[in-house]
């Protein structure tokens, strides 16, 4: 009888693959990490344009400047099948101007231009992919060790779940809210409401309203006096 996967499941199993140090030994030949790589990113150029040229290691997971611990980085030149040079499905990594070419240049691929993406587009582009992995049902867990030390109590065990409002909520073991199960409930909410960031906070579990209303504003990094 046959598993049936859906799409989403699919994004996580292939994120975990590409990313995850760990998920890698799950290959026949974790070895060829690189050639799994090489061809998830043809996959991609195969419906959407690009030529992939190869898949560079690095040496075990090395961070990048924005940060991101990376295992290899992928090649990819511009082709014919790009619906447009400035904006396509690779158009918001790796900075902006890397396929910038003159108009005659770009007609002898076949490419239109099109219309350059703005720092904006490309932060809203990236937010809305990344969240799409993400689901209500998709946890994120982890583990809060008691800050007192080996003297301390037991920790607490916890999940984060992106809200798909945007919101983020913080479940934890042995706590709940009013109007959830134990062990269901989510004490704490982050949102961002009218333009401020604020966190909710419901800490009696017989009250249904929340019995904290905390705006981040006055940590905003504009908010600081020098």
């Amino acid at each position: 009888m046959s598993k049936h996967i859906t799409p989403a499941e699919l994004a996580e199993i292939v994120t975990a693959l590409l990313v995850d140090p760990d998920a890698k030994m799950h290959m026949n030949h974790p070895e060829e990490h690189s050639n799994f790589i090489q061809d998830i990113a043809r996959a991609v150029a195969l419906r959407c344009g690009g030529d992939i040229v190869g898949v560079s290691p690095l040496e075990d997971f090395e961070q990048m400047d924005d940060g991101e611990r990376c295992s290899a980085l992928v090649s990819v030149y511009p082709d014919g099948e790009l619906p447009s040079l400035r904006n396509n499905i690779w158009s918001p990594y790796d900075g902006q101007d890397d396929w910038e070419m003159e108009q005659e240049d770009a007609d002898a691929l076949d490419i239109p231009l099109g219309r350059a993406l703005t720092d904006q587009d490309v932060k809203y582009i990236r937010t809305l992919r990344q969240s799409m992995l993400i689901k209500r049902d998709f946890k994120v867990p982890f583990i809060i060790n008691d800050g007192a030390g080996s003297e301390g109590g037991e920790p607490v065990y916890g999940n984060a779940v992106m809200e798909q409002s945007g919101g983020l909520s913080l479940c934890f073991e042995g706590y709940t809210d009013h109007s959830s199960e134990d062990d269901c409930g989510f004490p704490v909410f982050v949102e961002v409401y009218d333009g401020q960031l604020q966190l909710r906070a419901y800490a009696d579990v017989n009250c249904d309203d929340p019995t904290h209303v905390i705006s981040l504003e006055g940590a905003s990094n504009q908010a600081r006096v020098d």
